[in-house]
């Protein structure tokens, strides 16, 4: 849940620098003028995911107010006396049991760490490393290769940024979760030894499944 508030257009970079990482903003909506200043701070700011700039002439560098209009992105509103809430409408926020009930029945076939993920957090675990990430919120890096749709694979040994600085040296795939031709989560295997074929169908099949569940 989060809730909107105006920043001062005249306060210096330091100052709005400080600010975003005081209230631990997770977006900003910003002026092109503004461009350079946001593009440094996003870059050492982690808890920063969405930068988006009002002009469409920096479309090819951030997320642009059209281009969010364009493609769509569900919220869900909520209204009180004080305050405009939005909250970030989540297809895999009814599945966290059936999920759960995937995720370990795979674990039990391939004894592999199994990860199933909205577009924001790790909703479902099994394995050695359940504890570290189950119910973290995802890193940048994983958010954007659900946002491609498309399987991911990396069979060979690195290092693995599930949640925002915490690696894993390790192989990865990553089957997105598509509902509706949206991306609504993951399904991600991390492993030492080598993603077989069987595991990496398997994975996919899960992730439709799982897809066609919420349709």
């Amino acid at each position: 849940v989060g809730i909107a508030v105006p920043l001062d257009k005249g306060l210096p970079p330091e100052e709005i620098k400080s600010l975003l990482q005081r209230s631990k903003a997770e977006a900003i909506i910003f002026d092109k003028d503004y461009a350079q200043t946001i593009k440094e701070i996003s870059a050492e700011n982690h808890l920063l995911k969405e930068c988006i700039c009002m002009d469409d002439s920096l479309s090819a560098e951030f997320k642009t107010i059209s281009t969010l209009i364009k493609n769509g992105e569900s919220l869900e509103i909520f209204i009180d006396s004080d305050s405009v809430v939005l909250k970030k409408f989540s297809y895999m926020s009814d599945l966290n049991d059936i999920a759960q009930k995937c995720s370990d029945s795979f674990y039990d076939i391939i004894k592999k760490d199994i990860f199933i993920t909205d577009t924001d957090n790790v909703i479902a675990s099994s394995g050695n490393l359940k504890k570290k990430y189950l119910n973290k919120e995802l890193s940048r890096f994983i958010c954007d290769l659900i946002s491609k749709r498309k399987p991911y694979l990396e069979n060979e040994i690195c290092d693995f940024e599930l949640i925002s600085n915490s690696f894993e040296n390790c192989r990865y795939l990553i089957a997105p979760v598509v509902v509706n031709g949206d991306a609504a989560g993951s399904v991600i295997i991390a492993s030492d030894s080598a993603i077989s074929e069987y595991e990496q169908k398997e994975s996919i099949f899960i992730a439709k499944f799982l897809g066609k569940h919420l349709e």
